[in-house]
Order: structure tokens, then C-alpha cells, then sequence
């Protein structure tokens, strides 16, 4: 039963970890074909996929540590921080680059996240 606990609350985190970490450093080159969509979106996805990351790392967290307050809260600095530092990576990637406005998007993303019932806390009933 713990396995299929850590497939079912770790496995969705850790694998959302690993697609926004390809995705925010894949090199611009990359992108060319589809340029004109990516520009349209980039915000968009940027507070998508900060979203369901920092509602991933925040479920798995609570789950981790369910007798530490603030959890969930601790989840959802480390998503932004990871996001930033992604961000801040994309300095060193060919074809990409730093933008203040992915930050700021990242962070709507997180917010929007913490306002899902039982992510900063107990589930009201």
C-alpha cells in the first residue's frame, strides 16, 4: 500500500519537476518551428506549469509531513524559487532568455495554487 501511496502522491510531482525543468531549458533552437505559437502562450504557460507545480509539491509535501505546519506554504516557496532559478538559468541557454514578466506570471501561477482547498491547509468542510 506505501508504494501505491508514492505512486499516486510523489510519481506526479517528481515527473511534473522533470517536464518543467526540460521545458524551461529546452534551447530556443528548439522552439523555431513553432515561434510564433510559443510567443502567444509563453505567459500562459509559464503560470500553468508553475501552477500545477507548486499544487504537485504542495499535495506531496502535506503528504511527506503532515505534522509540520505550513507544509503546503513551504511547497509553494519552493515551486517559485524553482521557477526563478529555472528563469534565471535560461541566461545560459542558446535562444532563450531572463524576463521579468515570466517571474511575475510564475507567480500568479503559485497564488492561483494556493487558493485550491487544502493546499496552505486542512480542508474546510
Amino acid at each position: 500500500m506505501r508504494a501505491l501511496g508514492f505512486l499516486t502522491v510523489h510519481l506526479p510531482a517528481l515527473a511534473w519537476t522533470g517536464f518543467c525543468t526540460w521545458l524551461l531549458l529546452m534551447p530556443g533552437s528548439d522552439l523555431r518551428g513553432h515561434a510564433e505559437t510559443a510567443e502567444r502562450f509563453e505567459e500562459l504557460g509559464h503560470a500553468v506549469l508553475i501552477f500545477a507545480l507548486a499544487w504537485l509539491w504542495a499535495r506531496s509535501f502535506r503528504r511527506l509531513a503532515p505534522a509540520v505546519r505550513g507544509a503546503g506554504l513551504w511547497a509553494l516557496a519552493g515551486a517559485l524559487a524553482y521557477a526563478v532559478a529555472l528563469e534565471v538559468a535560461q541566461r545560459w541557454i542558446p535562444g532563450r532568455g531572463f524576463e521579468w514578466l515570466d517571474i511575475a506570471t510564475s507567480v500568479v501561477g503559485a497564488l492561483a495554487a494556493a487558493e485550491l482547498p487544502g493546499v496552505l491547509g486542512p480542508t474546510r468542510r
